[in-house]
């Protein structure tokens, strides 16, 4: 048995790469505060909470035995009040996700407000810690979409610009990480990241903006014994990834899914009872599922004590 599973990549040397894990944001833990300054003036909020939001959304990234590759995704900031100006730079209020303040003059108020910001995260494969650390200044924020408005009624200016491909590296100290808990018939993957990084936007009439953000992202995704990848699929890719690391030290992510720290024949029962099988859809937003009070003892005929 073992030779054969060794053998399978051998043998398949055409196994197409696994689809990118998408992880669903837990809105109330992934928020962003931004701050900064324009023109040398520091931002202030309009209002309690104009300077801080949740998003909502995705984080697509690739998962194999080691790593972990940031390839996109979106984090939707919600909208947290009515804030100045308008989205054409005007006088007036209007519902947005940020609203900020700064002075102009010494003594006058010039305002800001963000409005349909879309903020995504990519990087190089980035090592797994065994514990399942990584570096997180190895992900680059980017803005994919994002609306400034700005009014400077004692400089007589208003207008509005764009944050589109704004982007900042992560200058986080702290590591991110991707927890792996067993679940009923399978495990979730909790995904954390600290934010902390700049966008710098340069206007021709009120000079650079250096927008500032700290923060963080948390975002969870479940599957089904077998799908190592976490793509919620099961599949050839993931024999090969099990069949590589057959009796050998790992976790899920190397094929370990009966949580013993080592691969071995039940996880190739596992993968063996749902090949070819997707896992079950769950709603957006939906809760993560609860951790299972024990995981299955029975695999096909196989019965193993879990250790």
């Amino acid at each position: 048995m073992r030779r054969s599973l060794l053998a399978l990549p051998l043998m398949c040397p055409a196994v197409a790469a696994a689809a990118p894990a998408e992880f669903i944001l837990d809105t109330p833990n992934s928020f962003l505060t931004i701050g900064g300054n324009v023109a040398g003036a520091p931002i202030t909020q309009q209002g309690a909470g104009s300077l801080r939001t949740t998003y909502v959304g995705n984080i697509l990234a690739n998962l194999s035995p080691g790593t972990i590759e940031f390839v996109g995704g979106s984090g939707d900031a919600n909208v947290t009040g009515s804030w100045q100006p308008l989205p054409d730079g005007s006088l007036g209020s209007a519902p947005a996700d940020y609203g900020g303040k700064f002075k102009v003059l010494i003594f006058f108020d010039a305002f800001f407000a963000i409005r349909d910001l879309v903020i995504a995260g990519t990087s190089g494969p980035l090592p797994l810690s065994g514990a399942g650390t990584f570096d997180s200044t190895g992900v680059t924020f980017t803005a994919l979409r994002g609306d400034l408005a700005f009014n400077a009624a004692a400089l007589s200016q208003m207008g509005a610009s764009t944050l589109d491909g704004s982007a900042g590296q992560n200058q986080a100290t702290s590591p991110g990480s991707i927890t792996i808990s067993p679940i009923t018939n399978g495990a979730t993957a909790t995904l954390f990241v600290p934010a902390l990084g700049a966008f710098v936007v340069n206007s021709a009439t009120l000079g650079t903006a250096t927008l500032t953000f700290t923060g963080q992202t948390q975002a969870h995704v479940s599957s089904i014994f077998g799908d190592a990848s976490f793509d919620r699929t099961v599949d050839i890719g993931d024999f090969a990834i099990l069949g590589s690391n057959f009796n050998l030290p790992g976790d899920w992510l190397a094929g370990d899914f009966d949580f013993t720290g080592t691969v071995g024949i039940a996880d190739f029962a596992q993968l063996a009872a749902n090949f070819n099988q997707s896992a079950p859809a769950l709603p957006r937003g939906g809760a993560v599922p609860e951790p299972a009070a024990g995981l299955p003892l029975v695999t096909l005929l196989l019965r193993r004590r879990r250790r």
